[in-house]
């Protein structure tokens, strides 16, 4: 069973979390206007212009990652989709404002999100960061390697735990960061980085100048010892929606649900909170009744994430009926593929040609690491490759030395390291093919093993994994309340959405949501979860 359907399940849903953080459940009236008895997280992070970014357009452009799929030219700003939707986040932008203004006394700092409706055919919304810059230029010789040699880079992206060069993509040049027109100085924003938890901190020089220090600060053993500039992931105030998310959208409604969702990450200013502050992606031991504040880690959370990341460094998909472990499936379709199609066009005859003959452009629909499903042809294929390849690996030799026919046991065990690292000590030893598997195989099920360990702890404690998504989705249904819509139907937006996105692959649904179909799932969250006629959860 795979990492996704095995952990999903044990993790709050979106939904649930939202109900439980806002006190309402499945069988009560829709929040009346009262309340006294109601709390809620605070809507921002914290009240500090550095989490946010205000740019012109073509600057954000300029500088904010693509949408990983085409799009058009954006509407205008007073087209009849972008002016309704814009009028619906100014409602939540006034909500939050008074918020803020009751909590703390202060005005809110957070610019107003901005509406941009974009022609494209993948139903999708998001809020961008946009690199902005922060230092002039800084010493990184301090940290990473000593003594590699000196060399200075154009940017360098700052985070919670390191320092990373700035490169272009796909053969683009490098980004470039902005300047924020909020922002008050670059020494405030230095302060602003060093206060927030960072295992990196920046010294100041001369100017703006600085030397990052840091023991635990990490640098690639390549990296630069001299950035001209460093840069953080502040959160945009321009908000994207697709022509296509709004037509999934059931109604106007479900629309607003997906807007709120997304202005949760703009004011939670996510892309700072958890790239900068680290403040996400961590186990928490669940309360009863759920407390609106963001849970505290456990206090072995970074033991946790430890156990989990050695148990499954590399979850892939899993295909009914496949006898290799899935844990086994990158460096055989990527490792062991390519040494048996050299093997095979050096030697006639060679004994794995049959299963050689059954590699393709299928291998490619896994998609690399981390991938949950694949479609029905390609693990017909797979299947189909791996009979063949169990059948011959008995017959191919893996030997020190190599040759016609056989394998060269330095190449196998460069293609673990770089497929399996995990599995790849202490290293095989020669044989056949088929005993390499089978070494692989037995480590595999120690792994398998040590998972099984880790999800019945999390299941014996109620540990929960707090996301920033969780949070918007707590976000959403608070504020969609809060400008006058019923928390029921923002609920019921969301299964909506749901239905929608899953009519087009079930599948591929039922794969990512632990072997439930949307019906099951409705349906489980319509009884609070509990399974009739007992009440167990």
């Amino acid at each position: 069973m795979s990492f996704a359907s095995r952990l999903r399940p044990l993790l709050p849903l979106c939904t649930a979390a939202v109900l439980a953080a806002t006190g309402i459940h499945c069988g009560e009236p829709d929040a009346a206007e009262d309340e006294s008895d109601h709390t809620a997280k605070a809507p921002i992070y914290d009240n500090a212009p550095y989490f946010w970014a205000v740019t012109d357009y073509p600057t954000f452009k300029a500088g904010a990652q693509a949408a990983p799929f085409k799009t058009g030219a954006p509407l205008e700003a007073n087209s009849a989709l972008t002016t309704r939707l814009q009028t619906w986040a100014d409602r939540i932008h006034a909500e939050v404002v008074k918020d803020v203004k009751k909590r703390s006394g202060a005005a809110l700092v957070a610019p107003k999100p901005v509406i941009v409706v974009i022609p494209a055919k993948s139903a999708n919304a998001w809020v961008s960061g946009l690199p902005a810059c922060f230092s002039a230029e800084a010493d990184l010789s301090a940290v990473g390697k000593a003594g590699r040699p000196a060399r200075t880079a154009a940017l360098a992206f700052a985070s919670h735990d390191g320092i990373k060069e700035a490169i272009g993509l796909f053969g683009a040049p490098p980004p470039k960061c902005a300047s924020p027109t909020n922002w008050k100085s670059l020494e405030e924003a230095i302060a602003f980085f060093n206060a927030g938890g960072s295992k990196c901190k920046l010294a100041r020089g001369a100017g703006d100048r600085v030397k990052v220090t840091g023991a635990e600060c990490e640098l690639f053993d390549n990296a630069p010892t001299v950035a001209k500039q460093l840069t953080f992931y502040a959160t945009s105030q321009y908000v994207h929606v697709t022509s296509a998310m709004i037509a999934l959208a059931k109604d106007e409604q479900g629309l607003v649900g997906v807007l709120a969702h997304e202005l949760g990450h703009f004011y939670r200013a996510h892309v700072v909170s958890e790239l900068v502050l680290g403040k996400y992606n961590y186990w928490y031991e669940q309360k009863d009744p759920p407390q609106p504040i963001q849970p505290p880690p456990a206090a072995d959370a970074a033991q946790l994430a430890a156990a989990l990341h050695h148990a499954l460094p590399f979850p892939m998909p899993v295909v009914a009926g496949q006898k290799l472990s899935y844990r086994l499936t990158d460096v055989v379709l990527d490792s062991v593929a390519q040494l048996l199609t050299d093997a095979n066009a050096a030697a006639p005859g060679f004994a794995c040609a049959d299963a050689v003959s059954k590699l393709g452009s299928w291998q490619y629909d896994f998609g690399g690491v981390g991938a949950s499903y694949v479609k029905g042809t390609t693990q017909k294929a797979y299947l189909a490759f791996e009979r063949s390849l169990l059948a011959c690996a008995a017959r191919v030799p893996v030997t020190a030395a190599g040759g016609s026919g056989a394998l060269k046991l330095s190449d196998v065990r460069e293609g673990i390291t770089r497929n399996a690292e995990p599995f790849a000590s202490p290293a095989v030893a020669e044989g056949t093919l088929a005993t390499v598997l089978e070494t692989l195989g037995a480590r595999a099920a120690v792994a398998d093993q040590e998972l099984n360990t880790f999800l019945d702890g999390v299941r014996a404690r109620r540990l929960g994994l707090y996301t920033a998504e969780q949070e918007a989705d707590e976000f959403s249904l608070e504020y969609f309340s809060r400008i006058g819509l019923a928390p029921r139907a923002r609920i019921d937006s969301y299964f909506d959405l749901i239905k929608a996105h899953a009519a087009d692959d079930q599948d591929r649904f039922v794969v990512a949501n632990g072997g439930l179909t949307v019906a099951a799932c409705e349906t489980l969250f319509r009884a609070d979860f509990k399974v009739s006629p007992s009440s167990q959860a």
